[in-house]
């Protein structure tokens, strides 16, 4: 059993990783894409009206359809209160475009993007004092050391969409501070 992650002696080809088959990551490429936390979270680049041209077809590791995909679709849902209190940017972008506007994507691209469902994740409006806005995190516990389980919020978008706080107050950030503050709406 590995995780997704790349291991670091396996991906320079000059080493060889010492653990070989007892290696908690992964060696290559392939290892990484057909591993249950990454196999067909995404769509084919080629996807929906080229699938044609795509050489690994009925093997290849990203999803040809939405049967395929084994992430949510809430792009599918309804645009309402509960939607973005409790899906919006709480799961990974499943398609594979170079023409993609993020701003209005409702699916997250990077951890500062990312939220927990608070629905399953118990957090509190307060905002964590490890996670640094100002600082771009390319692994979760970069932000966080407790990560899924820290009681606190987690950046802006999980502390403005929290069900406490959705649409009951304005956030800014503070000057004298990095610390979000929230302006009552009533």
């Amino acid at each position: 059993n590995y995780s997704a992650e790349v291991c670091q002696q396996a991906e320079n080809d000059l080493y060889v990783c010492p653990y070989g088959d007892y290696c908690q990551k992964s060696h290559n490429h392939v290892e990484q894409l057909y591993h249950k936390d990454k196999y067909k979270t995404k769509f084919c680049s080629y996807y929906p009206n080229e699938l044609h041209k795509c050489d690994y077809q009925t093997f290849c590791s990203f999803a040809h359809t939405e049967d395929d995909i084994l992430v949510d679709l809430i792009h599918k849902l309804e645009f309402d209160d509960d939607f973005f209190m409790f899906y919006f940017k709480t799961v990974w972008c499943p398609y594979n475009l170079k023409q993609h506007d993020r701003s209005k994507c409702v699916y997250a691209h990077n951890w500062q993007d990312f939220r927990r469902k608070p629905h399953i994740y118990d957090y509190e409006t307060n905002q964590c004092s490890s996670w640094r806005q100002d600082q771009r995190i390319m692994k979760y516990d970069q932000g966080c050391q407790l990560q899924y389980k820290c009681g606190k919020s987690h950046g802006w978008k999980e502390l403005e969409y929290h069900p406490l706080v959705y649409r009951t107050c304005l956030l800014y950030t503070s000057d004298a501070a990095d610390d979000l503050l929230c302006v009552d709406l009533g």
